[in-house]
């Protein structure tokens, strides 16, 4: 079975409670399963991805009608596909030290929610 996981956390690369520890111990036991499972991730500036072979690929998204150029950087990590989705430089949502915590959180993470949808678009249409 494929099954993908889009979360604002997951534990060691981004973790701030529970939720990354979830994430990360339900999609380990799932690959024990021998499930094929795929985790999306926001690019937060904090993420440690250095050592780990990088496939890039972009895809597009739409922010207040425009459309942006974002990138999918993935890693295989653990026998799991790890996608960090990072928007360009001028959506500058997850370019901050924590995870949580902002007036706009809700804005960040419907364009995450939104890029995850066209990453995923994108996919199924190759």
């Amino acid at each position: 079975m494929k099954i993908v996981h889009v979360a604002a956390e997951m534990a060691p690369f981004a973790k701030v409670g529970g939720l990354g520890d979830m994430v990360g111990g339900l999609t380990k036991e799932l690959v024990n399963q021998n499930q094929d499972v795929e985790i999306l991730l926001p690019k937060y500036e904090f993420l440690m991805l250095e050592g780990f072979s990088i496939k890039r690929s972009n895809f597009f998204c739409y922010e207040n009608g425009i459309r942006h150029n974002n990138t999918a950087l993935s890693i295989d990590y653990d026998k799991v596909k790890l996608i960090v989705l990072e928007p360009p430089k001028e959506i500058s949502y997850f370019n901050r030290p924590n995870i949580y915590g902002y007036k706009d959180d809700p804005k960040r993470f419907i364009y995450f929610s939104r890029c995850a949808l066209e990453y995923l678009l994108k996919k199924m249409n190759q």
